[in-house]
């Protein structure tokens, strides 16, 4: 942990830095020598959470494939070495991996024909191994790492002790009531990095979704084999198609991939999360890259329901309800129904005790990222806009805690917005990412359900009652 925040704190220093729009940019070009370091300290980074696995390496990830969470002067360097955290991170031997599915299922020739001793994949929680079963099938045999959950409960208890040791600061400071908040959303994370870790859980959701996607002409979930899983081993159909980089830019063009077949898998990724969101209230909550394939017949497969988010139903009303009146307000631009929009928003985020200033950073926030699914028709998601939902977030930050100029940093109090709409947040950053790399332009809007859509021509935007 501590060579890792060695070589994290220069990245994280520079990045909130870039994110002063005030400050001149440095024409400079880095020099071979200085990209030599750089590169260095990137495969440095990458070793180190390709160790630690768990939490450290799911940070990892996520800082592979978001747009803007690293400084620009280092980001292309880092980001093509991190990415290959999201399939093909550091793998456990064979040696350590065996002893896991032989606990789990006893005799593995009673279970598989062969299986390949070398991983086809490795992440963050466990990796991913080829096998063949007895009637022919094909299938992927992910095994969880030994002892994984025990490295991510001691994550979390770290993360408690930090907490623990801000509080003093915080209540000094008259924000202790952040506090709370804190604890809320770290339980949140616990709760679903642990469940991640039950691969019976994975197994359920994984064929829920199958199930409600059998009819989509556009969209996969592989099969699950219960007889041949359990909370460590979980065997599924193996899939034969491309990753997100594959298809993307000179890559997919050499493949024959245009830009409409891309448009038209952000537009099928786009319709599964808005019908997670506001009909089943189940959230794929993990949407890094390595998550997608694209397949030969146009469909996307979907992989990985780990982290499932279930959403409460007064959660996913309530954000029905402010979505649904949003998209009123966009389309008349009348005040009284962006007023409509503040007073849901305030009721779903718990944001009456608010303050002007910091209702009004969440509020606008909340209002860009909202743009791709409130306005109608087709909408770019390009690097500039996907940078910009952590720009924004880091600018807003600086102006709520260093107002007026000041030296000494303000710490603002904190709304308590519901732990449940932790996991929400991660489609600006994650899905927003995955789209952009697609460069979609795609239209999200038209994916909503239709009676949230039939709000811009209601008086009243009727989920929300």
């Amino acid at each position: 942990m501590a060579k890792l925040a060695r070589q994290a704190l220069p990245v994280a220093l520079e990045r909130w830095r870039d994110g002063d729009t005030k400050a001149e940019a440095d024409p400079r070009v880095a020099s071979e020598a200085e990209l030599s370091k750089l590169a260095a300290r990137a495969e440095g980074i990458l070793e180190t959470l390709g160790e630690m696995k768990g939490l450290a390496l799911k940070a990892g990830q996520m800082m592979s494939y978001m747009d803007g969470a690293l400084p620009d002067s280092i980001r292309p360097t880092f980001q093509r070495t991190l990415k290959r955290l999201q399939s093909q991170a550091p793998p456990m031997t064979w040696e350590a991996v065996f002893p896991v599915l032989e606990r789990e299922l006893g005799d593995l020739e009673a279970h598989f024909a062969e299986i390949d001793h070398s991983p086809v994949a490795a992440a963050s929680i466990g990796q991913v191994h080829r096998a063949r079963l007895h009637d022919g099938t094909v299938v992927a045999v992910k095994v969880q790492y030994p002892g994984v959950r025990d490295a991510i409960a001691a994550d979390m208890k770290n993360l408690d002790f930090l907490k623990g040791f801000a509080a003093p600061i915080m209540m000094l400071s008259g924000a202790g009531a952040n506090m709370k908040v804190a604890g809320d959303h770290l339980a949140e994370l616990r709760e679903r990095l642990l469940e991640e870790c039950d691969y019976a859980r994975e197994a359920e959701m994984q064929t829920t979704f199958r199930e409600r996607l059998a009819d989509d002409p556009e969209l996969y979930v592989p099969r699950v084999y219960p007889e041949h899983s359990t909370r460590s081993v979980l065997v599924s159909e193996f899939i034969e198609a491309r990753e997100l980089d594959e298809v993307c830019g000179e890559a997919g063009e050499a493949l024959g991939i245009d830009q409409a077949q891309r448009n038209r898998w952000a537009e099928a990724l786009c319709r599964v999360t808005s019908m997670g969101l506001y009909d089943w209230g189940l959230l794929h909550a993990d949407p890094h890259p390595g998550n997608y394939l694209f397949m030969d017949d146009g469909r996307v497969c979907l992989l990985d329901f780990g982290c499932v988010k279930a959403l409460p139903d007064p959660i996913r009303l309530a954000m029905r309800g402010y979505v649904s009146a949003a998209i009123r307000a966009q389309a008349t631009r009348a005040p009284e129904d962006w007023r409509r929009f503040d007073d849901r928003l305030r009721r779903a985020l718990r944001f009456e005790d608010a303050t002007p200033e910091v209702f009004k950073f969440m509020r606008d926030y909340l209002v860009y990222c909202l743009s791709p699914i409130i306005t109608p028709g087709p909408f770019h998601f390009s690097e500039a806009f996907t940078r910009a939902t952590v720009d924004l977030m880091v600018e807003g930050k600086k102006d709520l805690m260093f107002p007026d100029g000041r030296r000494i940093p303000k710490v603002p109090k904190l709304p308590p917005m519901p732990a449940d709409y932790l996991m929400v947040n991660r489609l600006q950053w994650g899905f927003f990412s995955v789209l952009t790399q697609l460069d979609a332009r795609c239209d999200w809007h038209a994916q909503l359900p239709a009676d949230m859509r039939a709000a811009a021509s209601t008086s009243e935007a009727r989920p929300s009652a």
